[in-house]
Order: C-alpha cells, then structure tokens, then sequence
C-alpha cells in the first residue's frame, strides 16, 4: 500500500478453482447517517469521472472524459477535473492505480493477450517509461502501487523457448521511479504446460510486497521481504498496509485478509460471515478496509470494512451505483457512482465519521 490509498484491482485468478455464484446479499442495510458524500465535478464538457485513488494529504487522481468524450487520467481539487498535460498509452485505457504523498502515481491498461502498458506519472503529472525486464521488450508491463519513496511494484513479460515456440512468462518487478532495480524471481514453478508467473502488487513504505505466484496449477498468495517468499497459501494478495495486514482474496474470489499467515474471511454487506461476490480494493495503515458489494444488473454498492464489520457507504443523490476505490489514513474513501438513477459515473468522495 501507498499509505495514500489506492486502486480498484482484479484478481488474476484464471488458474485457481472457478469462481462460486454470488451470495444473494438480502436486504442492505442503510448507509451510516455518520458518512456524507461529495461530487468531486467532471471536466468541462465532459460525462463521466471516476476517483480511482487518495493520498494522505487528499489529492486525488482518476480518469474523466473530455469535451471531445475521450477517456483520459485527471486530478480532481475544488469540485473540477483537471486533465493531466501529458496523457498515457493511446493503445489502452490506463487507469491511475495508486497515488503518493508526493503526487507520483502508477496505473496498468490491458491491450490484448500478454500485451499491456504500465504507467508511471511523476508529480507534475507528465509520463516516464518503466524499464523492461531484462530480456523482455516493455510490452507486457504493469505497475501496480508505488509507496512514498517512489518505488514502484509490477510486472513485465519475457518471452521463453517451447518445444512449440515462444511462450510468454511473467516476473515481478521492482521500479524505481521508472529505472528497472530487480526481478523478483518465482515463488515456485508452474505445471508443465503452464506459464510461470509472477506478480507483484502491493508495497508499503517498509518495502514489504505482496502479490500472486504460480506454483503448480494454481495461483499462491505471497509476501516478499529481503530477498524471501513467504507463500500465504491459495489466492492472490492484492495490498498491504504499514503493520503487515494484507488484503486479497481466497480462491473463489472470496474477500479475505492475513495477518501474519492467518487468512481470515471478510463479511458480507447486509449480513453474512462471507463476503461472497465482493470486491476489494484499498486499505489505510488503521485496517480500514473499501471495495464495493454486488447488486443486480451492475448496482453495485460502495462498502467500508471497519472494525470487522461491513458498513454501506451509501450512493450520491437519486444515484443506483457506488463503488469505493481508495482510502487515505484520514478515512476519506473515493471511487464513483451516479447521481442520478441511469446517469453517468461521477467521481466520490466519502467521509465517515467514527
């Protein structure tokens, strides 16, 4: 974790057991009369915000759409967005992941199969290429978080002989403020036939990381210091705060923290001692937890994990959607949602008293 806050993620769970149903989530409760919600505004001619990440000194740092509609990263100060002067990866939507406290911030976009492309924005907002992998050529990366000394976790792709070819393997890499500083190695090796794979997805100012590893058919949480894996069992590490407690899921999706090599499963919104078909996304060094709860027809529903229990953020207006991305060690959480029932996303920000 940037102690700033950070991003929404999704698990790369594609070689661990399938995904079980959603849990019908009932009745929710209603958002806590303690929590208020402000729309950070859009850029001027725009449609559509999101607030995807929050540092301890409450900058925040997103996506919008422009006056011409084209998705680009932005700041959102005083109820406006403010595009970013130097704008990232046209291949790709590059979604801002996480944010320091010195404004730098890092983000990933999907252009096809192995192939993606990693950002890293310093603090006047212009973009630096991360290095590649030794071997690797730069088009598989993606960065994940950067903590506030600048360093940035991620991966990259090399491409490996086969007896059929080339196939693509994935490292963890270590970033400082671009320029490329280790390769993380593996955790274990991968079944025949499989890609070996790792990465890395959460660093704290400790420079303790977390992330996800093959280690025969299925993907294994870990924790990486000085040099040594620490194999927290089946599932992916999505974060980690300053005091060790880390966030990811269990196999299946299912919400999950570890302290220590303790997993523990999170409740779910509106009852439950399992948070099935949640997702979450961020966590500040007290264990605030946020992420969002599943609805029908894509209603999601901004969620606080506090204390073990699931708190409802709530939505803004007359809006039907709330998703929670980031959250600072203040407790002001941001994300998006509607205002208006069927209206555009709009970025949030949250504040919950306690």
């Amino acid at each position: 974790m940037a102690p700033s806050g950070t991003r929404r993620r999704t698990a790369l769970l594609s070689l661990a057991a399938g995904l079980v149903a959603a849990a019908s989530l009932g009745a929710l409760e209603p958002a806590s009369a303690a929590t208020t919600v402000t729309d950070l505004g859009l850029v001027p001619g725009g449609s559509y915000a999101s607030a995807r990440a929050i540092n301890s000194v409450g900058g925040v740092i997103g996506l919008a759409t422009d006056s011409a509609g084209t998705y680009r990263q932005a700041r959102f100060a005083g109820g406006t967005a403010t595009l970013l002067s130097s704008s990232c990866c046209a291949s790709s939507l590059v979604a801002p992941l996480t944010l320091n406290d010195s404004g730098e911030a890092v983000g990933w976009g999907q252009v096809y199969g192995s192939l993606s492309n990693a950002a890293y924005w310093n603090a006047a907002g212009v973009t630096v290429p991360l290095q590649a992998v030794p071997g690797g050529n730069g088009t598989g990366t993606r960065a994940y978080d950067i903590n506030n000394s600048g360093v940035i976790v991620g991966s990259d792709v090399r491409s490996v002989p086969t007896a059929y070819g080339t196939a693509p393997e994935y490292h963890g890499v270590v970033w400082n403020r671009g320029a490329f500083v280790r390769d993380l190695g593996f955790l274990g090796q991968a079944a025949p036939g499989l890609a070996n794979a790792t990465f890395a997805q959460g660093i704290n100012d400790t420079g303790v990381i977390v992330g996800q590893a093959v280690v025969g058919t299925e993907y294994r949480a870990f924790r990486w210091q000085a040099g040594t894996f620490t194999n927290l069992g089946a599932g992916s590490a999505l974060d980690l705060n300053t005091s060790g407690l880390v966030i990811g899921y269990a196999p299946g999706q299912i919400p999950v923290t570890w302290t220590g090599t303790t997993r523990k499963n999170l409740p779910a919104l509106g009852g439950g001692a399992t948070a099935y078909g949640h997702t979450v996304t961020d966590l500040n060094t007290t264990g605030d937890i946020v992420g969002y709860a599943p609805g029908s027809n894509g209603q999601h529903t901004a969620v606080l994990w506090r204390k073990g229990k699931a708190i409802n953020l709530g939505r803004a207006g007359s809006g039907t959607v709330s998703r929670a991305y980031g959250i600072n060690d203040a407790g002001q959480i941001v994300g998006e949602g509607n205002v208006v029932a069927g209206g555009p996303m709009h970025a949030l920000r949250w504040t919950v008293r306690r």
